[in-house]
């Protein structure tokens, strides 16, 4: 990150707010809703401080910050895997088939070839123990997948409310007769937000933005 002239001089919890409004702006399709809000944090930042110009070499500094990162992020192999050739269909014993209902395509089948954001690599965590593909009931791994089959058949009303709560799939499929279409949502990164507030506000913290109440 690029470091400051002078960090005495800078309010850094404006800075990382500013920040990342740049940022998340970039990684949207609504930035208009991101431009409001930082006008309004802004307007309501000078509004609330004496120091216009310590302001305004927050922003300064939080949108250099901004630009480092997209800079970084647009050297993550991303833009290039869009270009890759999609999965190919193996009859091999054990390949990924498509499911029903919507016998959909294999989602990143490239994904391991992207740069880790704080990882050393894709296979940093990956299990010394693999389970290996085996139709045989004395097999650990027939022995996993109907340990799963049975929990997922016989899912109870408060295990299916907490499994679809936490279901972290950005597309929702849904199916009605002969119709299938897709549902787009956000829920992975408002999880991780909602736990965020939900650790401040038991440790009575508050975040930077909320230091300065828009008007």
């Amino acid at each position: 990150m690029p470091a400051p002239a002078n960090k005495s001089e800078i309010d850094l919890p404006i800075a990382a707010a500013i920040a990342f409004s740049y940022t998340a702006q970039s990684l949207v399709g609504t930035e208009k809703n991101f431009e409001d809000w930082r006008q309004k944090f802004i307007d309501s930042i000078l509004y609330n401080q004496q120091n216009a110009e310590r302001v305004k070499a927050a922003i300064m500094y939080g949108k250099s910050v901004a630009d480092k990162i997209l800079a970084w992020a647009k050297n993550d192999n991303y833009s290039e895997s869009r270009g890759y050739p999609r999965f190919t269909l193996s009859g091999k014993e054990g390949s990924w088939q498509p499911t029903p209902a919507d016998y959909a395509q294999a989602i990143e089948p490239h994904w391991n070839t992207m740069r880790p954001y704080t990882l050393d690599s894709a296979s940093q965590f990956s299990p010394k123990e693999k389970l290996v593909y085996s139709l045989k009931k004395s097999s650990e791994f027939y022995k996993t997948v109907m340990e799963v089959y049975k929990i997922v058949k016989d899912l109870d009303t408060t295990q299916k409310a907490t499994a679809k709560y936490w279901d972290d799939n950005p597309n929702v499929s849904v199916n009605l007769g002969h119709l299938n279409y897709f549902i787009h949502k956000i829920s992975p990164g408002g999880h991780w937000l909602m736990i965020t507030k939900q650790a401040c506000q038991k440790k009575t913290n508050r975040l930077a933005a909320l230091h300065w109440p828009i008007r």
